[in-house]
């Protein structure tokens, strides 16, 4: 009875851990190479979405400005026609502006020099005259201004808002509204839509001082501290854009910030890191879960290997050395004293040439289960994927979720449909090109790929043209097609509607050039210099795995990719290929 076989034996233990170094090495590498290009992306849409919010409320504080800047200007002109005209009821005349929107609490009429001629509202404490030299800078200014926001004798915060006037006697004189901030800016910064659990929108004027209240209830209040953080100082420099600094609490933030000139404030829009990059963390995790699941088959499949090839290596050596002593009996050689011969002449042979071969097979095999092993990695990779998307379609399906989380919700959901795309795309990319070349007519491949895309186009409502004109091809029809129509549908995407994307096919000297032009938007200089890096996408929904596919699939015919594109005025991408092989 022949000796059992061990589970691993010297092959199988080398074997596995061949394959194990290579399939760490292998998910280690996607994995970094997809947290750096993960991270990038996260913090450019962050960074972006923070701008977007610092400016929106930048334009919305300043539309609340214009339009009290013009209240008063236009009560400022009421109040000289009526002085000229000597009616003095200037309380009457500037009673109906005090309450609207809630703006004003109290409005005077002063004099040179300060002395108060008429006014209305309240005159409690919270709503006290600027100071002397406060109001010189007032009456010495020719148009409507906003004061220094401080805060008053009660700690509730003040503006004062004023616009010059002419008196009857000829002398400069001064229209001035006190209004609580509090009731009318706090409430535009208070809004926190689109800014997640941590983010918010705060003021800080030209000391640093903090103007406004904080969304988080560990932070001291308005007019109490100073913001001295490098996103402040940035702003206060003068500069708009957004970076990655320590926040005043010690905590790493994603900070935007728009200067506003007018007013010398710096208006600030924050979410911490931790809240930005977030889905990192997930990422990571599945990694992790990818190496382990990748080790466990390394074992699984190097004991398979190992039992399958160690079994029938040891009885042949085992018939090798019986043979060579002489001995004919063994059970699984035939039986007969001439066959056994020639067998044992035959098999010496034979074992010659299968160490042999045996070499050339397991290479072949280390290369394939390489090979398999970069397939299954993002095979691997969809499962948890798969889990993902699956149970955040059933949140999104619950009724009792608020915008916020509907809005959060449709972003997470996103990011899996792209993170799927990326995985088919990066899967392409690391497959070789094949061709299995024919002899076709350039203008059919045009009209195939507007074909294709015809639904697509029609969608975004954009013309897409197929050129008069034509040059012969010697090509793969269906890989070539797949690069017209990569970019195409970028054409597409980056059209307006009512745009047009032309496709155009001609014979241009030695080469074929096949054309796709569009009037879009364009890309800058430096989006061109990084438009063939992998991952890079100028789109938040795509993978960036496009176009290097593209350039794979016209270098593997001996051509070349060309892209030339202006900001505003479209993008012409242009392949060549050789008329001959």
């Amino acid at each position: 009875m022949s000796k059992r076989a061990p589970l691993f034996g010297p092959f199988g233990r080398k074997l596995f851990i061949t394959l194990a170094l290579l399939s760490l090495l292998m998910v280690s590498a996607v994995g970094v190479a997809g947290y750096r290009q993960a991270r990038s992306a996260l913090r450019e849409s962050a960074m972006q979405r923070m701008e977007d919010m610092a400016r929106e409320r930048g334009a919305r504080l300043d539309a609340w400005f214009d339009e009290r800047m013009d209240d008063l200007g236009q009560l400022a002109l009421l109040i000289e026609r009526d002085l000229a005209d000597g009616q003095a009821d200037l309380e009457n005349l500037m009673r109906p502006h005090l309450g609207r929107e809630g703006a004003y609490r109290r409005m005077l009429v002063l004099d040179g020099a300060g002395s108060v001629l008429s006014e209305t509202g309240s005159r409690h404490a919270d709503c006290p005259l600027p100071s002397d030299d406060d109001l010189s800078l007032a009456l010495a200014s020719d148009a409507p201004s906003l004061g220094a926001v401080a805060a008053g004798p009660r700690g509730i915060p003040i503006a004062h808002l004023s616009a010059p006037l002419l008196l009857a006697d000829g002398h400069r004189g001064l229209l001035l509204a006190v209004m609580h901030p509090a009731e009318t800016l706090y409430p535009i910064l208070a809004d926190t839509t689109g800014l997640g659990r941590t983010g918010e929108t705060y003021l800080v004027d030209a000391d640093t001082l903090m103007l406004s209240p904080s969304r988080h209830m560990n932070h001291p209040p308005e007019f109490t501290h100073k913001m001295p953080t490098p996103g402040v100082h940035a702003c206060l420099a003068g500069a708009t854009g957004s970076e990655l600094y320590m926040g005043f609490l010690g905590d790493e933030v994603l900070g935007a910030y728009v200067w506003m000139p007018r007013q010398r404030w710096a208006l600030m829009a924050e979410i911490h890191a931790a809240e930005a990059f977030a889905p990192l963390s997930a990422m990571a995790r599945q990694t992790l879960a990818l190496a382990l699941i990748t080790l466990l088959g390394a074992l699984v499949l190097s004991a398979l290997l190992s039992r399958g090839l160690a079994r029938p290596v040891n009885r042949l050596a085992a018939a090798s050395a019986r043979v060579a002593a002489g001995d004919r009996s063994r059970s699984n050689l035939p039986e007969g004293r001439d066959e056994l011969g020639r067998l044992s002449a035959a098999f010496n042979t034979m074992v010659d040439e299968l160490a042999r071969h045996e070499r050339e097979l397991l290479h072949a095999e280390r290369l394939a289960a390489v090979g398999r092993l970069a397939a299954g990695v993002v095979h691997e990779m969809r499962n948890p994927l798969s889990a993902l998307k699956m149970n955040l379609s059933a949140l999104a399906r619950r009724k009792d979720l608020s915008e916020i989380e509907r809005e959060q919700l449709a972003i997470a959901r996103a990011q899996g449909d792209r993170l799927e795309r990326m995985l088919d795309e990066l899967l392409d990319y690391s497959r070789p090109v094949e061709l299995n070349r024919k002899n076709l007519d350039a203008r059919t491949l045009l009209q195939s790929c507007a074909e294709q895309l015809r639904g697509e186009a029609g969608d975004a409502k954009v013309e897409l043209i197929v050129e008069e004109g034509s040059a012969a091809l010697d090509a793969d029809p269906e890989i070539l097609l797949r690069a017209l129509v990569n970019l195409a549908a970028n054409a597409l995407q980056a059209s307006q509607k009512g745009g047009r994307v032309r496709l155009k096919a001609e014979t241009e000297g030695s080469a074929t050039l096949l054309q796709v032009t569009d009037q879009g938007r364009g890309m800058s200089e430096r989006q061109l210099k990084r438009l063939f890096n992998p991952f890079f996408t100028t789109r938040e929904e795509g993978t960036g795995l496009g176009m290097s596919n593209a350039r794979k699939c016209v270098e593997a015919h001996g051509g070349r990719l060309e892209v030339n594109s202006e900001e505003g005025r479209g993008t012409v991408a242009r392949i060549y290929l050789p008329l001959t092989r």
